[in-house]
């Protein structure tokens, strides 16, 4: 698996026509996160989401050619859980970031920003990730064995860790929660900028979301469209574009660190039954060191 430092993003910037299984409604404009933009989310939420996608992927963003042609043609007829099982989950959008910044640069970047009341999205995102993991290391070359325990260990505990940030924010609650609402608000406009826009991006009873696992046939989206649009319209979100950076960071850091301990912890005591790969030794320590 091609992997790039979880601390360097963006680094093959460049602009694409479209994203796979989801067609741009108008072009795609460059949106720089670098040193904070903060606003109201607009209608150029999803243009602004494709082009993060993108500005993050230093390879064709198109579907990957190890797929066969098969199961390409018979993409849009998949439902969620085939997308999960089988070769199809290489194309889907956890499991491309994953091949592009590995398992750590996938959980720090992305889901340990997701907040608790999104956790439907999360719980997809890591079965996809950690199935296209399985798979990338499928084989009996024994440093590919070592890299496929190592990632299905980590998508494990950051699944646990996520749950139990979850539980211990007592979801669902009643009281307003800034993040929350900040991740919403970009989440569901990002959904009605898109070419889908009375589409249902989840079941929401106050705070508390669910997953649309039955969509509205008379959308014309399929299941591989609505996880895309999920990844891309969430991926987006996570970065928090309407809140000023500082606000972002002080509104995540208790989940963050919440979600580094329990990491560490379980490496700690849970290693050396899984080696840690060489290919991920330097963010394990880093991760010790400095945490998130």
């Amino acid at each position: 698996m091609m992997r790039v430092s979880s601390r360097v993003r963006g680094s093959g910037r460049r602009r694409v026509s479209g994203v796979p299984g989801i067609a741009l409604a108008c072009a795609v404009t460059t949106f720089a996160l670098i040193g904070g933009c903060s606003g109201s989310a607009g209608s150029g939420t999803y243009e602004n989401a494709v082009s993060l996608f993108a500005d993050e992927s230093d390879t064709d963003p198109t579907l990957d050619d190890s797929v066969p042609t098969d199961v390409v043609s018979d993409l849009h007829d998949l439902d969620r859980q085939e997308l999960l099982r089988g070769q199809a989950v290489m194309r889907l959008g956890a499991s491309r970031l994953l091949s592009q910044i590995g398992v750590f640069g996938l959980l720090e970047s992305y889901l340990a920003d997701i907040p608790a009341g999104a956790y439907f999205l999360t719980n997809f995102e890591v079965r996809a990730a950690m199935s296209a993991s399985e798979q990338s290391h499928d084989g009996v070359n024994q440093d590919a064995s070592v890299l496929r325990d190592f990632e299905r260990l980590m998508f494990i505990m950051a699944d646990n860790e996520l749950a139990g940030w979850r539980h211990e924010q007592q979801w669902p609650i009643d009281e307003p929660d800034a993040l929350h609402d900040a991740f919403y608000e970009v989440f569901e406009q990002c959904g009605r900028d898109s070419p889908w826009p009375d589409v249902k991006m989840s079941e929401r009873v106050g705070y508390a979301a669910g997953d649309v696992l039955y969509l509205d046939p008379e959308l014309s989206i399929s299941q591989y469209e609505y996880r895309e649009l999920l990844h891309v319209c969430g991926r987006y979100a996570a970065t928090y574009p309407t809140l000023d950076p500082e606000v972002r960071d002080e509104l995540l850091a208790p989940q963050r660190a919440y979600f580094a301990r329990g990491i560490l912890d379980r490496l700690d005591n849970e290693l050396p039954l899984v080696e840690v790969p060489p290919e991920y030794q330097d963010e394990v320590d880093e991760l010790r060191a400095n945490g998130w």
